[in-house]
């Protein structure tokens, strides 16, 4: 049987790896849903999780004229709204 690459051992090793400075991440799609549900909260978790450089620099690109600050208010909302599904699911999985 031939070895398999498992995404496990690749993300594994991924998170293993040196964080790369700087970093500057082009979001295509940046006022997307995707981007709002998957996305941020990704990047906050790794940010958390010391994954993420302190000299990160974001792009966005999106179809609707949003200014730095509009952005900057739905990437928070995204991040609340996503810890505000983590906290109900910690607490429906307490009863």
């Amino acid at each position: 049987m031939k070895n398999k690459i498992h995404a496990d051992n690749i993300a594994e090793d991924f998170v293993l790896s040196k964080v790369i400075e700087p970093l500057t991440l082009t979001i295509f799609g940046a006022s997307g849903d995707l981007t709002r549900r998957k996305l941020i909260p990704a990047l906050y978790a790794m940010y958390l999780q010391g994954l993420i450089p302190e000299t990160l620099a974001i792009i966005g690109f999106a179809r609707r004229d949003y200014t730095d600050a509009i952005f900057r208010e739905h990437v928070i909302e995204s991040i609340f709204a996503e810890l505000e599904m983590l906290r109900c699911s910690l607490l429906s999985s307490d009863g």
